[in-house]
């Protein structure tokens, strides 16, 4: 939980190959880059992962909530990456929220 715009929002925070470049899927965020398809979606129940809104954390409130991550995250080789993201709503509004990255191979 990291505290975005004056709110405390679940965030979730992935490494992937270099200029992976994430867009809206309907509520997902999806980006495919060396064969790799990262997909980043997030659900209210652990069954609907198609529910909570799922966007990337980018700039200043990237580089913030990298660094509060403890223990701090790694430094990565240079074809790789960290990407941030955040659920829609805040925890006063929308106390349960849970997100996970798909990773899968592509052709």
């Amino acid at each position: 939980m990291h505290t975005l715009g004056g709110d405390s929002a679940l965030t979730y925070t992935i490494a992937t190959r270099k200029n992976a470049a994430f867009a809206v899927l309907g509520s997902k965020q999806r980006a495919t880059k060396d064969n790799v398809q990262y997909t980043v979606e997030a659900t209210n129940d652990l069954t609907t992962w198609n529910t909570v809104v799922v966007t990337e954390v980018t700039g200043v409130d990237a580089t913030h909530v990298r660094a509060a991550i403890v223990p701090a995250l790694p430094t990565l080789g240079t074809d790789w990456e960290w990407h941030t993201f955040r659920t829609d709503d805040g925890s006063v509004i929308d106390p349960q929220d849970f997100i996970r990255l798909q990773v899968e191979a592509t052709p």
